[in-house]
């Protein structure tokens, strides 16, 4: 019988030691999505839309992108929670609410992919 505390507590120990190599591993995709709605909120759309990955600035021109941060309301963009992430190679993504300046909130997914080193904002989606 005092072997099953012993079990059960090096159960939590492995648990705890695995969601912490998580968190450590996708630590810098909240951080690059945080930092590109940080520029959308401060109104720097253009330097927002530099800050994104290649291949979404091939797809999007700077009018689609204007376009849908004002149809969305993310340009009235007040924060961030992101309850799910995660990560494939060079590809990561982020699943949580964003909160606008009204207060009101919607879901949000941002995909990210890895560019020299750096996550970029490959895409943002509020109807997933």
């Amino acid at each position: 019988m005092k072997k099953i505390p012993k079990i059960l507590g090096g159960i939590v120990v492995v648990v705890a030691v695995i969601v912490g190599i998580a968190f450590t591993l996708t630590a810098d995709l909240p951080k690059s999505a945080d930092a590109f709605f940080a520029l959308v909120k401060d109104g720097k759309t253009e330097d927002a839309y530099q800050s994104t990955a290649k291949a979404f600035q091939d797809a999007t021109s700077m009018d689609q992108f204007t376009t849908f941060l004002e149809q969305t309301g993310l340009n009235q963009y007040a924060s961030a929670s992101y309850n799910s992430r995660s990560f494939e190679n060079d590809q990561g993504r982020l699943e949580g609410t964003v909160t606008l300046s009204d207060g009101t909130s919607k879901p949000i997914q941002v995909d990210l992919t890895k560019e020299n080193g750096t996550w970029k904002v490959l895409g943002v989606n509020t109807k997933y």
